[in-house]
Protein backbone atom coordinates (compact mmCIF):
# COMPACT_ATOMS: atom_id res chain seq x y z
CA UNK A 1 0.00 0.00 0.00
CA UNK A 2 1.38 3.50 -0.77
CA UNK A 3 1.98 5.62 2.38
CA UNK A 4 0.78 8.28 0.55
CA UNK A 5 3.07 11.05 -0.10
CA UNK A 6 5.96 9.36 -1.84
CA UNK A 7 5.54 12.56 -4.13
CA UNK A 8 6.46 14.86 -2.31
CA UNK A 9 9.25 12.89 -1.01
CA UNK A 10 10.87 11.79 -3.96
CA UNK A 11 14.33 12.92 -4.49
CA UNK A 12 16.95 12.29 -6.82
CA UNK A 13 19.49 10.07 -5.06
CA UNK A 14 23.57 9.66 -5.48
CA UNK A 15 25.51 7.10 -5.47
CA UNK A 16 29.57 7.20 -5.18
CA UNK A 17 30.13 3.72 -5.25
CA UNK A 18 31.00 2.07 -9.30
CA UNK A 19 28.72 0.09 -10.18
CA UNK A 20 25.72 0.91 -7.58
CA UNK A 21 22.20 0.63 -8.83
CA UNK A 22 18.61 1.36 -7.15
CA UNK A 23 16.49 -1.31 -6.04
CA UNK A 24 12.80 -2.05 -5.57
CA UNK A 25 11.63 -2.13 -1.96
CA UNK A 26 9.61 -4.88 -0.07
CA UNK A 27 7.24 -1.95 -0.05
CA UNK A 28 5.76 1.18 -1.05
CA UNK A 29 6.15 3.20 2.30
CA UNK A 30 9.84 4.33 2.99
CA UNK A 31 9.04 4.68 6.60
CA UNK A 32 8.40 1.49 7.49
CA UNK A 33 12.01 0.76 8.11
CA UNK A 34 12.62 -2.09 5.34
CA UNK A 35 13.70 0.18 2.47
CA UNK A 36 17.44 0.14 1.76
CA UNK A 37 19.29 3.13 0.77
CA UNK A 38 18.90 1.87 -2.89
CA UNK A 39 15.37 1.43 -2.96
CA UNK A 40 13.45 3.71 -4.87
CA UNK A 41 9.53 4.79 -6.03
CA UNK A 42 8.80 4.76 -9.22
CA UNK A 43 9.21 7.87 -10.76
CA UNK A 44 12.46 8.54 -8.87
CA UNK A 45 15.38 9.03 -9.89
CA UNK A 46 18.95 7.48 -8.62
CA UNK A 47 22.26 8.89 -10.72
CA UNK A 48 25.33 7.11 -10.05
CA UNK A 49 28.62 9.82 -10.25
CA UNK A 50 31.16 7.13 -10.70
CA UNK A 51 29.70 5.43 -13.37
CA UNK A 52 28.00 8.38 -15.10
CA UNK A 53 24.58 6.10 -15.48
CA UNK A 54 20.98 8.06 -14.42
CA UNK A 55 18.59 5.61 -13.72
CA UNK A 56 14.98 5.57 -12.59
CA UNK A 57 12.20 3.17 -11.51
CA UNK A 58 8.88 2.02 -13.38
CA UNK A 59 5.84 -0.04 -13.49
CA UNK A 60 8.16 -2.97 -15.29
CA UNK A 61 11.36 -2.17 -12.58
CA UNK A 62 14.56 -0.36 -12.86
CA UNK A 63 15.46 1.21 -15.68
CA UNK A 64 18.70 2.81 -17.04
CA UNK A 65 17.92 6.69 -19.11
CA UNK A 66 20.75 7.44 -21.61
CA UNK A 67 21.20 10.79 -22.45
CA UNK A 68 22.10 10.59 -25.72
CA UNK A 69 20.33 12.24 -28.61
CA UNK A 70 21.56 9.07 -30.75
CA UNK A 71 21.05 6.31 -28.70
CA UNK A 72 17.43 4.32 -28.22
CA UNK A 73 16.67 4.36 -24.31
CA UNK A 74 18.39 1.70 -22.24
CA UNK A 75 15.99 -0.90 -20.80
CA UNK A 76 17.16 -2.64 -17.71
CA UNK A 77 15.28 -6.15 -16.80
CA UNK A 78 15.97 -9.07 -14.30
CA UNK A 79 14.53 -12.58 -14.69
CA UNK A 80 14.94 -14.93 -11.90
CA UNK A 81 14.92 -18.86 -13.33
CA UNK A 82 14.16 -21.75 -10.82
CA UNK A 83 15.34 -25.38 -10.89
CA UNK A 84 12.17 -26.39 -11.60
CA UNK A 85 12.33 -24.01 -14.89
CA UNK A 86 15.80 -25.36 -15.34
CA UNK A 87 15.06 -28.88 -15.12
CA UNK A 88 12.07 -28.11 -17.92
CA UNK A 89 13.18 -25.70 -20.21
CA UNK A 90 13.88 -27.80 -23.54
CA UNK A 91 9.86 -28.11 -23.52
CA UNK A 92 9.11 -25.44 -21.67
CA UNK A 93 11.53 -21.91 -23.01
CA UNK A 94 11.34 -19.39 -20.68
CA UNK A 95 10.22 -16.13 -21.94
CA UNK A 96 13.07 -13.25 -21.08
CA UNK A 97 11.76 -10.15 -23.19
CA UNK A 98 8.64 -9.70 -25.76
CA UNK A 99 8.84 -7.05 -28.31
CA UNK A 100 5.40 -5.42 -30.57
CA UNK A 101 4.47 -5.41 -33.94
CA UNK A 102 7.28 -3.55 -35.99
CA UNK A 103 9.52 -3.11 -33.42
CA UNK A 104 12.28 -5.75 -32.45
CA UNK A 105 14.85 -6.54 -29.30
CA UNK A 106 18.18 -4.41 -29.23
CA UNK A 107 20.59 -6.69 -26.79
CA UNK A 108 23.09 -3.98 -25.14
CA UNK A 109 24.65 -6.36 -22.55
CA UNK A 110 23.53 -10.07 -21.19
CA UNK A 111 24.91 -11.70 -18.11
CA UNK A 112 23.98 -14.81 -17.01
CA UNK A 113 24.59 -16.20 -13.16
CA UNK A 114 24.38 -19.21 -11.75
CA UNK A 115 23.91 -20.08 -8.04
CA UNK A 116 25.52 -23.30 -6.63
CA UNK A 117 22.98 -26.12 -5.46
CA UNK A 118 23.55 -29.02 -3.76
CA UNK A 119 23.03 -31.51 -6.69
CA UNK A 120 24.86 -30.88 -10.14
CA UNK A 121 22.80 -30.73 -12.93
CA UNK A 122 23.19 -34.12 -15.01
CA UNK A 123 21.73 -35.60 -18.57
CA UNK A 124 20.67 -38.80 -19.89
CA UNK A 125 22.39 -38.30 -23.26
CA UNK A 126 25.76 -37.40 -24.56
CA UNK A 127 25.16 -35.11 -27.15
CA UNK A 128 26.42 -31.82 -26.82
CA UNK A 129 23.55 -29.94 -25.48
CA UNK A 130 24.15 -26.32 -24.83
CA UNK A 131 22.28 -23.46 -23.01
CA UNK A 132 20.47 -21.17 -25.58
CA UNK A 133 19.38 -17.70 -25.48
CA UNK A 134 17.35 -16.86 -28.93
CA UNK A 135 14.94 -14.98 -30.42
CA UNK A 136 11.91 -16.47 -31.70
CA UNK A 137 8.98 -15.47 -34.17
CA UNK A 138 6.43 -18.43 -33.66
CA UNK A 139 8.13 -20.17 -37.12
CA UNK A 140 11.64 -19.45 -36.78
CA UNK A 141 14.66 -19.36 -34.31
CA UNK A 142 17.01 -17.34 -34.52
CA UNK A 143 20.38 -18.05 -32.07
CA UNK A 144 21.61 -15.01 -30.00
CA UNK A 145 23.96 -16.81 -27.91
CA UNK A 146 24.92 -20.52 -26.38
CA UNK A 147 26.83 -21.34 -23.58
CA UNK A 148 28.14 -25.03 -23.50
CA UNK A 149 26.76 -27.81 -20.75
CA UNK A 150 30.30 -28.30 -19.64
CA UNK A 151 30.76 -24.66 -18.74
CA UNK A 152 27.73 -24.19 -17.56
CA UNK A 153 26.77 -27.29 -15.62
CA UNK A 154 30.26 -28.91 -14.91
CA UNK A 155 30.46 -26.97 -10.91
CA UNK A 156 26.92 -26.00 -10.68
CA UNK A 157 27.04 -27.51 -7.14
CA UNK A 158 29.59 -25.79 -5.56
CA UNK A 159 30.92 -22.27 -7.33
CA UNK A 160 28.68 -19.70 -8.12
CA UNK A 161 29.37 -18.32 -11.60
CA UNK A 162 28.53 -15.43 -14.09
CA UNK A 163 28.83 -15.46 -17.49
CA UNK A 164 29.17 -12.22 -20.00
CA UNK A 165 27.07 -12.74 -22.99
CA UNK A 166 27.41 -9.79 -26.08
CA UNK A 167 26.07 -11.91 -28.84
CA UNK A 168 28.19 -13.47 -31.69
CA UNK A 169 27.49 -13.99 -34.84
CA UNK A 170 23.58 -14.66 -35.39
CA UNK A 171 23.27 -17.42 -37.42
CA UNK A 172 20.11 -19.68 -39.16
CA UNK A 173 21.37 -22.73 -40.41
CA UNK A 174 24.45 -21.65 -41.05
CA UNK A 175 23.25 -18.51 -42.82
CA UNK A 176 24.22 -15.03 -41.09
CA UNK A 177 20.73 -12.89 -40.24
CA UNK A 178 21.94 -9.91 -38.45
CA UNK A 179 22.26 -7.81 -42.07
CA UNK A 180 18.65 -9.04 -42.46
CA UNK A 181 17.18 -7.78 -38.87
CA UNK A 182 14.99 -9.88 -37.44
CA UNK A 183 11.15 -10.65 -38.06
CA UNK A 184 8.79 -7.24 -36.00
CA UNK A 185 7.45 -9.07 -32.89
CA UNK A 186 9.92 -11.29 -32.03
CA UNK A 187 10.29 -12.34 -28.66
CA UNK A 188 13.81 -13.52 -26.43
CA UNK A 189 13.68 -17.02 -24.88
CA UNK A 190 16.21 -18.89 -23.19
CA UNK A 191 16.41 -22.49 -22.20
CA UNK A 192 18.37 -25.74 -22.89
CA UNK A 193 18.42 -26.55 -26.82
CA UNK A 194 18.20 -29.74 -27.37
CA UNK A 195 17.55 -32.24 -23.82
CA UNK A 196 16.13 -31.77 -20.51
CA UNK A 197 18.17 -32.18 -17.63
CA UNK A 198 17.46 -35.44 -15.79
CA UNK A 199 18.87 -34.13 -12.22
CA UNK A 200 20.23 -30.69 -10.28
CA UNK A 201 19.22 -28.02 -8.36
CA UNK A 202 21.31 -24.87 -9.22
CA UNK A 203 19.27 -21.49 -9.91
CA UNK A 204 20.03 -18.44 -12.72
CA UNK A 205 19.48 -14.76 -12.47
CA UNK A 206 19.35 -13.40 -15.99
CA UNK A 207 20.36 -9.21 -16.31
CA UNK A 208 19.74 -7.66 -19.78
CA UNK A 209 20.46 -4.48 -21.29
CA UNK A 210 18.21 -3.34 -24.38
CA UNK A 211 16.24 -1.19 -26.19
CA UNK A 212 13.12 -1.95 -28.04
CA UNK A 213 13.91 -0.28 -31.49
CA UNK A 214 11.32 0.83 -34.20
CA UNK A 215 11.90 -0.79 -38.32
CA UNK A 216 12.45 2.46 -40.47
CA UNK A 217 15.05 5.68 -39.86
CA UNK A 218 15.37 7.16 -37.17
CA UNK A 219 16.21 10.53 -39.11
Amino acid sequence: MSCGDEVRRMIMKRSFTAGEKPTVPPNEDHRSGLWSPTDVYIGEQFFNVVDGALYTRSNDGIEVVETSENSSKTLYKEVEISSAEILDSYDNPILLLNSEENKYIKIKNLTLETTAGTTPYTFNGTSAEFWSFYFMDGVNNFNYENITRTALFSNTNSTPRAFNLNGGGVTVNGTNVETKGITPGTALYTGMWEANPTLGNGTMLVKIWYSIETFGSNL
